[in-house]
């Protein structure tokens, strides 16, 4: 009988366990579509989890160890369950820091707070030739209905939908079908593209606060180094033999970083009537339930997005319509958690993976919780008055919805990648649905569609 000293045996189980870690992560086998137990998937429960990272951060900055790679490998089983259940998680613990996030947002709200004509100087002249720089004129609906290939028929219905008032009052305005969304934004890519991507252009200097420059290029590194830590994560979630499966697919990359200002709207007399300082003749878009959307339902175009949000609004819903039929209700709030970040995955991700993973709906609404205030005029003269009842039902009810500033990083591959289903994602069960596209004409299909034109 083969006899084992103590210090034989742990020798043997310190080389079985350096090994074992390598093999499991190693294996070459298919993406597990349908492992609801180990990943914690639950498509009955569509909850946005908050998932740390900071182990995908600091295994970037030193070698990884047997535990790194353990808690690796629950980051990844964490994001893979978010990815395929509903598209969207929160992040905590990313590396970026509160001042780079701030200092954007006020060197933002400087240039937002200008005149209207002093901001057009920044709007592209060249949607496909530059398409960054200033604009309020996104049609966020409308372009999900033009990519989906739908015409503008649906267009008057949207339209009367969005007429009707938080207390069931009919419009006294009648709403403009596909009128721009209520907020205004201002879009820089990459400083110059290897691929033949215009260089970044900034406002004229005579226009242009301070610290714009700066600070939108110092927030635009710090995304890049969080998306390839974010990249590297998924490849893990894949079930990709290589963590670095990406890297030759984003090294020339055409992500997109967009500030956002939804102004402060003074809705008067529940008509829709709104005052703010983007000067865009916006649309107050109203929802059947009453819900005041900032920004229309769509999905993202692009691999994925990061997501400052900058307060609560934000919701999404996994499917188009409920059980039954309304397509108004299911939303669901995203978290709104202090200096983290809201990762969502884009419609072409979703391509890549072969719907394995989801590109959710989502939208921006006003918060319940904004201010209303109600004139009632004069209280003594009321009580005298025989018609107290019928001016009463004439008095003046204002709901002021603040400003909101969020930040967005759109996450897009090289414009030369050839976007296809990932072998990992195609079974006999879920044969490839897709054909391959490069991600530059794909991307800027999307973008057109978004920006309300016919594709």
């Amino acid at each position: 009988m083969m006899m084992f000293h103590a210090g034989d045996l742990l020798i043997l189980l310190t080389i079985l366990l350096s090994i074992l870690p390598t093999r499991v992560m190693s294996e070459s086998t298919a993406y597990n579509i349908d492992d609801t137990n180990n990943n914690n998937i639950n498509n009955n429960n569509p909850a946005i989890p908050i998932i740390d990272i900071s182990a995908l951060i600091e295994d970037s900055k030193t070698p990884s160890s047997q535990q790194q790679q353990q808690q690796l490998q629950a980051v990844a089983n964490q994001i893979k369950a978010a990815c395929q259940n509903i598209g969207f998680f929160v992040i905590t613990n990313h590396g970026i820091s509160q001042s780079t996030i701030s200092e954007l947002l006020e060197s933002s709200k400087q240039f937002f707070d200008l005149p209207v004509d002093e901001k057009m100087m920044a709007a592209t002249d060249d949607e496909v030739k530059y398409p960054y720089g200033y604009e309020r004129s996104e049609m966020l609906e409308r372009g999900k209905r033009l990519d989906d290939g739908g015409g503008d028929a649906s267009a008057d219905a949207d339209a009367a939908d969005a007429n009707k008032q938080c207390k069931g009052e009919e419009n006294t305005t009648p709403v403009q079908a596909d009128a721009p969304d209520p907020k205004e934004t201002y879009s820089i890519g990459p400083l110059l593209s290897p691929t033949g991507q215009p260089w970044r252009r900034y406002p004229p200097t005579v226009i242009r606060p301070p610290a714009m420059v700066s600070t939108h290029d110092a927030y635009y590194v710090a995304m890049e180094v969080l998306a390839r830590n974010l990249l590297r994560g998924f490849a893990m979630a894949l079930d990709l033999d290589d963590e670095g499966w990406f890297d030759d697919k984003f090294d020339e990359h055409q992500c997109a970083l967009r500030t956002l200002n939804y102004p402060r709207l003074v809705i008067e007399d529940g008509s829709g009537s709104s005052s703010n300082n983007s000067g865009s003749g916006s649309r107050n878009n109203q929802s059947k339930q009453g819900v005041r959307i900032r920004a229309g339902a769509h999905t993202d175009y692009g691999a994925f997005t990061i997501l400052y949000s900058g307060g609560p609004g934000l919701q999404v819903k996994k499917d188009d319509v409920d059980d039954n039929g309304d397509a108004d209700s299911g939303w669901i709030d995203v978290p709104d958690v202090a200096n983290a970040f809201i990762v969502n995955i884009g419609d072409m991700m979703r391509r890549w993976t072969n719907d394995v993973w989801v590109s959710t709906l989502h939208r921006v609404i006003a918060p319940e919780n904004s201010d209303t205030s109600t004139d009632n005029g004069d209280a003594a003269g009321a009580e005298a008055d025989a018609d107290a009842d019928a001016d009463a039902d004439a008095d003046m009810a204002t709901q002021v919805v603040e400003r909101r500033q969020s930040v967005a990083f759109f996450v897009n591959a090289n414009g030369d990648a050839v976007v296809e289903p990932i072998p990992t994602c195609v079974t006999e069960t879920n044969p490839a649905r897709y054909e391959a596209v490069t991600a530059g004409e794909y991307l800027m299909r999307k973008h057109l569609a978004s920006m309300g034109k016919d594709i």
